[in-house]
């Protein structure tokens, strides 16, 4: 394999790539702790509509 003389993607990019990588997995992150998973058929958040359901 040469060395020398030679461009190779990471001499492109640098370290854009890993940054990226980390502020996508901070962004994920902070949506997961802004927007907690609901489960799909958990509609019913309303107090009200929970007392409807447990009559």
């Amino acid at each position: 394999m040469p060395t020398r003389g030679v461009t190779t993607v990471y001499d492109l990019i640098g370290d854009a790539f890993a940054w990226l990588c980390l502020l996508t997995v901070t962004a994920l992150a902070a949506v997961g702790l802004v927007r907690p998973y609901r489960p799909a058929g958990a509609g019913a958040t309303d107090r009200g509509a929970l007392r409807e359901a447990g009559r």
